[in-house]
């Protein structure tokens, strides 16, 4: 029995021993709370209680967060809105303005309808008075208009109005138009000369001269006048070209058509201004160049008539032409 009392003694001696230092802890906790001011008291309050309040503030955002409510929705969310409200708005106004004109229509319809009926009584009204003003008399036999009746109350019998007859006015005769008289064919002289080769064969090659001049004709009335856009030509010296010379570009005789193989040899230009002209990379021999212009009695007149001007020419490197009058001969 002893023994269990010794025991008890020590183990309420450690629980004596372990209070001791927590009461000395309380006891300076209590003189720093005494030292401090109410101002400093209440700013540590607002802290501990701001310190609190933001971890669940940081929870709350996360879970926004997590659920998509940011900046960017909300205002995708307004505008969305907007748009179903101002789509909405349209169709309702559209919607109530169809259905208005419609009526508005109809009415219009209605009005018109009534008027038709109005105007359609009139006539009736109209014709029955003038099928009750009178009746016809007819002929059993032919079917003719005897007489026409007026009803009791009026005047006399009328008779029936006699249908003048016009005469049929007479058929107009169309005199045909008179047929133009075609012109008869030209008559085309035959040429003599034959086409000769070797004649020509020079005449292919070109070579470096030049034939210039210009194509300035004296009038009736004295002065000079320069045709500009005026077709020149050249053709080279031969027996079949001394044929078409002679009777035709100097006479009044329309030959056949050339033989192609002339007409190769051929060449025109243009005049410039002043009527001058130039042909160059020829070769040296003889050639016909000619004009044909419609040229006036003076520089104001309107009236011309077509003349052919023409030169012979022969050269080696380089000449200058003065065309002269050659059909209608002066």
């Amino acid at each position: 029995m002893v023994t269990k009392t010794t025991k008890t003694t020590k183990t309420t001696k450690k629980t004596v021993a372990a209070k001791k230092p927590a009461v000395k802890k309380t006891t300076t906790k209590k003189t720093v709370k005494v030292e401090k001011t109410p101002v400093v008291a209440q700013v540590e309050t607002k802290i501990k209680a701001k310190t609190q309040k933001a971890p669940v503030e940081k929870t709350l955002v996360k879970e926004e967060n997590n659920f998509g409510a940011t900046k960017l929705s909300h205002t995708l969310f307004v505008i969305m809105t907007v748009m179903l409200w101002a789509i909405l708005t349209a169709w309702i106004y559209i919607d109530v303005n169809y259905e208005v004109t419609i009526e508005h229509k109809d009415v219009i319809a209605r009005r018109i309808e009534r008027r038709m009926a109005r105007l359609q009584k009139q006539r009736a009204k109209k014709l029955s008075m003038k099928k009750t003003s009178h009746y016809t008399v007819l002929d059993k036999k032919t079917g003719k208009v005897i007489a026409v009746v007026t009803p009791v109350g009026q005047k006399g019998v009328k008779p029936a109005p006699k249908k003048t007859t016009r005469p049929m006015p007479a058929k107009k005769t169309v005199k045909p138009a008179p047929k133009k008289a075609s012109c008869p064919p030209l008559k085309l002289a035959e040429r003599k000369a034959a086409f000769i080769e070797s004649e020509y064969a020079p005449y292919a090659v070109p070579g470096k001269a030049i034939i210039e001049g210009n194509a300035c004709f004296e009038l009736k009335d004295g002065t000079t006048k320069c045709f500009e856009n005026a077709d020149v030509f050249i053709n080279p010296v031969t027996t079949y070209s001394d044929e078409w010379y002679n009777r035709a570009w100097a006479g009044k005789e329309l030959l056949a058509k050339a033989d192609d193989r002339a007409i190769k040899f051929n060449k025109m230009i243009k005049t410039g201004k002043d009527g001058a002209f130039k042909f160059e990379g020829l070769h040296p021999g003889s050639y016909y160049v000619g004009a044909m212009v419609c040229l006036p009695d003076a520089k104001d007149s309107k009236k011309c008539a077509c003349t052919r001007f023409a030169s012979k020419v022969t050269m080696k490197n380089r000449v200058k032409t003065t065309l002269k009058q050659v059909f209608p001969v002066k």
